[in-house]
């Protein structure tokens, strides 16, 4: 759908700030595509972006990150109202955030998207919405990306489930005009959010896919042709099942089929994660020479060259942290049409089935996983047959072009008379 009078395009995302994890690469897709099509896109970014990443996107450094951190005063917390009060002050700063660096003045053609949403940002966006004039302010799209259901044995998902919760309750009061869509990339995270509110909740393809436009595939030339490479994306954490890769590797590489597999493994340890450092030294001290560590963040260029070496990609993210939660590497590596394995019962299972080119193993069962990888490597042509045929699928749904097809026919109700979508 080609857009003419195209509005202007508004990211508003806070988590952005270099090149790890999947925040440039998403961003960038959206940038790219929306200025190709004459789009004018504005990018407000963390501030403290890296100068590589203001650079490549034109971003504005200037939005506060949240806390994340439980607040250390210990009379708040014996009292219990610590968390209620640091939900608060994040609400505040966000709120100022917004009112501060988009001001009143974004104007009604405008669409505004905020690639990660969770509970204090949904309430500071709400607030905002709030403050602006019904007639003349911009669409708003929150993405919601997070479950929101509540944990028996995790304490702290019933205080998220109340925050979403009280946030939602308000928001046909302070939006009546419906200025804000509420929007995910899970069908299952939809259904979670679909019982807070009545909402009508978007679920959007996922857009960084255009290095993938004709699936690339693995050039062979100089290598055993018995050989498999696979390879970890992303980086070393325990919810991605860091420690449960390790010691499938470790079965696998000292197996009969060692021999032919090659292991190729993105494994960055970030200052929230460091428990997962001994993990990497179990598999550093491995003596096997078919097992190849890259411990550095990479750049957008380089983690997609690692992804196009690949033959199989490997996911065991565990069930409790992604059971309805997305993976942009999996729709990545779908749509380069490598083989994929990811954990049973998850959101990356069901797309695994529906892509066809891949294989699922049991939750947190590195045995499993293991022999996953070795049957995978066995039927590899096979699997790469059908892992071709998927991807075209996928790339036809998942790409920023469908994203912001998407985004326009969601904001068309409230188009001006001088704009087309």
């Amino acid at each position: 759908m080609s857009i003419e009078n195209a509005p202007a395009l508004v990211l508003v995302d806070p988590l952005l700030k270099d090149f790890a994890h999947h925040h440039f690469n998403y961003d960038m897709a959206i940038v790219r595509a929306a200025r190709e099509r004459g789009m004018p896109a504005r990018l407000l970014a963390n501030r403290a972006a890296s100068d590589g990443v203001i650079a490549e996107l034109q971003a504005e450094p200037v939005l506060r990150p949240l806390a994340y951190e439980p607040i250390r005063f210990e009379l708040l917390n014996r009292l219990r109202i610590g968390p209620a009060l640091q939900f608060l002050y994040a609400v505040i700063v966000r709120f100022l955030d917004l009112r501060k660096h988009l001001g009143s003045s974004v104007p009604r053609s405008t669409m505004v998207f905020v690639p990660t949403c969770d509970a204090r940002n949904l309430a500071a966006w709400i607030l905002w919405c709030a403050c602006q004039s019904s007639a003349t302010s911009p669409v708003v799209f929150l993405m919601l990306r997070f479950p929101c259901v509540r944990k028996d044995d995790e304490p702290l998902s019933g205080a998220i489930r109340a925050g979403y919760a009280l946030s939602l309750r308000f928001l046909p009061r302070l939006d009546a005009a419906e200025r804000i869509k509420l929007c995910t990339d899970s069908k299952l995270l939809a259904q979670q959010y679909g019982e807070l509110t009545r909402r009508h909740i978007a679920v959007l393809p996922i857009p960084h896919t255009e290095a993938f436009v004709a699936g690339p595939t693995v050039d062979r030339k100089g290598r055993d042709s018995r050989a498999s490479v696979i390879v970890a994306l992303g980086d070393a954490r325990k919810e991605k099942g860091f420690d449960i890769l390790v010691d499938a590797i470790i079965t696998a590489a000292s197996s009969k089929l060692g021999g032919e597999l090659v292991f190729k493994v993105h494994c960055p340890v970030h200052a929230t994660h460091l428990e997962m450092q001994r993990h990497v030294d179990r598999l550093s001290k491995l003596a096997p020479g078919n097992v190849h560590l890259i411990q550095a963040f990479l750049s957008a260029e380089e983690y997609y060259s690692l992804l196009e070496s690949a033959d199989i990609v490997v996911m065991p993210y565990r069930q409790e942290s992604y059971a309805s939660r997305t993976s942009g590497p999996l729709i990545e590596a779908m749509a380069a049409g490598k083989i994929v394995i990811g954990t049973d019962r998850t959101w990356l299972s069901e797309e695994i089935a529906k892509y066809g080119g891949g294989l699922t193993f049991r939750d947190c069962d590195s045995d499993d996983l293991s022999l996953a990888i070795m049957t995978a490597h066995r039927d590899r042509t096979i699997l790469l047959e059908l892992a071709s045929s998927g991807s075209k699928a996928v790339r036809a749904e998942h790409n920023p072009e469908n994203f912001l097809d998407c985004l326009a026919d969601i904001a068309m109700p409230r188009a001006t008379t001088t704009a087309s979508f």
